[in-house]
């Protein structure tokens, strides 16, 4: 039965309507400040995913390199690690990449357990995808993978103590990669949120011990952390053995040309485009910071017009103060009330006299000793919330988060 010639109509113009309004509805939000970029979009870095590839490509050929990948709050590290990641597993290598944050541990013991556990598991995954050699697959069936020291009542509080369990632990990655060897081109186990295990006396020096021997075995194990560790930038000032095991590798800001491509290479999945200006200006206000851009970059879009298809600075100056509220939400608010009342107090000393002092500037101001102001500055940098641009002097990580402190009781 045909529809009435004014309903037909009706229906025709609805269609047309939903039609168009799918042809030019904007696409969903490119821009994610909270998760880590996923490694078929990762920018730049080259020169850093160069050296990882280096590092790597000496450990599958048993000369092994282990890393630490530092840096500060929001720099990308976690992104970094996950390429590091997929770069590896393209290597055939076996990957066990963790936080310690979701470890929770409180000793060594708990660490190494930890790391043989998530062995066995990814181990699993694999030969259920028929990946290894039906020998390490039984090897896998049978292994016990619960270090046994409390058989011995081991403490792991002296140093004869910490040498067992070293064997313990260290035999047991070995017999691991015997199994594996013919399967896989190297066992790489990265660490993020790192500073956690830095803070368990005397777990950094283990991890060094025992890798170092495995190399020296010709196991191919490649450790690499990941996190605001405080051992590389001491290195500079004392020979630290921490930091020719574990090299160093310091993330920066971006360069302007990285911020510009990230930004491009994000709105290529919508229809919306930004122009040489607006890039210019995400680049400038965020310093070139992933985390502070990609922040900048999501509210700017979030916020642009219905019918607008083009990122201009009208539409950054008509939502800074939005932006401002974002940072301050969800990225500076949370830094600044992580610190105690005095580091507060300090922070706010160094944002009033323009967000950079030397430490001799800071012991005249507060008018205490070296020894009492060393500490607190310290603090600061481990925390991130200052930096250290040269031997003696610092600065406010960031000139928003410096425009936070000043606006804030």
């Amino acid at each position: 039965m045909a529809l009435p010639k004014d309903k037909y109509l009706k229906y025709t113009l609805f269609y047309i309507l939903r039609i168009l309004m799918m042809k030019y509805a904007r696409a969903p939000n490119p821009f994610n400040p909270r998760i880590p970029s996923h490694p078929d979009g990762f920018i730049g870095r080259e020169n850093e995913l160069s050296e990882f590839s280096n590092c790597l490509n000496s450990t599958i050929h048993s000369s092994t390199m282990s890393m630490a990948i530092v840096g500060n709050r929001g720099i990308g590290k976690s992104s970094f690690l996950a390429k590091c990641d997929y770069l590896a597993k393209n290597r055939n290598c076996i990957v066990i990449r963790f936080s310690s944050i979701e470890g929770g541990f409180e000793s060594i013991e708990d660490l190494c357990s930890y790391i043989l556990v998530q062995i066995q598991n990814e181990v699993t995954k694999r030969s259920k995808l028929a990946l290894l050699k039906k020998s390490a697959i039984d090897f896998f069936k049978t292994f016990n993978f619960k270090i046994s020291y409390k058989e011995f009542g081991i403490e792991v509080k002296t140093k004869a103590s910490q040498s067992i369990l070293q064997s313990l632990f260290r035999e047991k990655l070995s017999e691991i990669w015997k199994n594996t060897s013919n399967s896989c081109s190297g066992i790489v186990i990265m660490i993020d949120e790192a500073e956690v295990i830095e803070k368990i006396p005397g777990a950094l020096m283990f991890l060094r011990e025992v890798f170092s021997r495995l190399g020296e075995e010709k196991s191919s194990y490649m450790l690499v952390l990941s996190g605001k560790l405080a051992f590389p930038q001491q290195m500079s000032e004392k020979f630290s053995p921490l930091a020719r095991f574990f090299h160093p590798l310091e993330l920066h800001n971006f360069t302007k040309q990285e911020s510009a491509l990230l930004i491009r290479t994000k709105l290529k999945s919508t229809k919306v485009k930004a122009d040489d200006k607006t890039v210019a200006k995400i680049h400038e206000e965020s310093e070139g910071h992933p985390y502070v851009l990609t922040a900048i970059a999501y509210v700017l879009y979030e916020n642009l017009p219905e019918g607008d298809y083009e990122l201009l600075l009208k539409h950054y100056d008509a939502i800074k103060p939005k932006i401002g509220n974002y940072l301050n939400t969800d990225y500076f608010g949370i830094m600044y009330r992580k610190l105690s009342p005095t580091t507060k107090l300090l922070l706010k000393y160094i944002a009033h006299q323009g967000g950079k002092v030397t430490f001799a500037e800071i012991c005249k101001a507060v008018k205490k000793p070296k020894g009492t102001v060393s500490p607190l500055v310290t603090q600061l940098v481990e925390q991130g919330s200052l930096v250290k641009i040269e031997r003696g002097t610092y600065k406010i990580f960031h000139n928003l988060y410096k425009e936070y402190i000043l606006t804030t009781e």
